[in-house]
């Protein structure tokens, strides 16, 4: 993966991050209490684009990936992996190979929840805190989902092969997937609040006897505004909280299609 090395990159992790300056309540030994590994995501302020999508992936083995995406700026995603290490209380962690100047390092890990640093170390302002933090969202990522409702309508498929299917991928924030005869991609955004947006989809151009169901479908994926997860399966809502459609875990799922 490629290191952040980038002038603009640099200039824009610097603005971005002295203007992210909050406060945030440390937890006592969320090392041992809170289940911390995972994947973590919000489209935190940049100074002169729409947004960085940042992304913080902590593995148990004390390995981190850190992946950024400038929105509107270039299609250039920038990565680092590496190591982290968590202080004596067992509530925050650096993430290493980073320099602090260009970007974060320091977080407090709170229940799904990543509370960014100032590049000091030190609590933020509440607002800025609201705006920086990075919502767990591995209920959501890298988790293949088969469709089983659409707007109210149950859908029932009994052809594994034309059933109706996404995966959100974290590199390049994508989402892959297939509406039952074509398949398609496009990007996606996360915001914290369980808030999700979907790019335009592109899609090939077979013909099926039945597209009624997918010509739906990818017209109300570029409605949704937002998502809940319960256990295994996913709700993809509008801004009013409407279920427009149903999801569940995929079994069967081809990681290769």
């Amino acid at each position: 993966m490629k290191k952040i090395t980038s002038t603009v990159a640099l200039a824009l992790s610097i603005s971005v991050f002295i203007s992210c300056n909050s406060t945030s309540s440390k937890q006592e030994n969320s090392r041992k209490i809170i289940n911390w590994e995972g994947i973590y995501s919000n489209v935190v302020p940049c100074a002169d684009c729409e947004g960085i999508q940042t992304t913080i992936v902590l593995n148990n083995d004390m390995t981190y990936s850190l992946i950024t995406n400038y929105l509107d700026k270039d299609t250039t995603i920038y990565s680092q992996e590496g190591n982290f290490s968590w202080n004596k209380e067992g509530n925050e962690i650096t993430l290493d190979d980073i320099d602090p100047n260009a970007y974060p390092t320091k977080y407090i890990v709170e229940e799904n929840k990543l509370v960014q640093l100032d590049i000091h170390g030190e609590a933020l302002e509440e607002m800025m805190q609201l705006l920086c933090s990075l919502e767990k969202v591995s209920d959501i990522v890298e988790r293949p989902w088969k469709l089983i409702e659409l707007n109210g309508k149950e859908i029932i498929t009994t052809t594994p092969s034309k059933e109706a299917c996404f995966i959100l991928k974290i590199e390049n924030n994508r989402v892959n997937g297939n509406g039952g005869c074509n398949s398609f991609s496009g990007t996606y955004t996360l915001h914290n609040g369980r808030k999700i947006k979907f790019s335009p989809l592109t899609s090939t151009m077979k013909a099926c006897k039945n597209m009624k169901t997918e010509t739906e479908l990818f017209k109300t994926i570029e409605l949704i505004d937002s998502y809940e997860v319960i256990q295994d399966t996913l709700f993809l809502t509008t801004e009013t909280n409407f279920p427009m459609a149903k999801f569940i875990i995929m079994e069967n799922y081809n990681k290769d299609s």
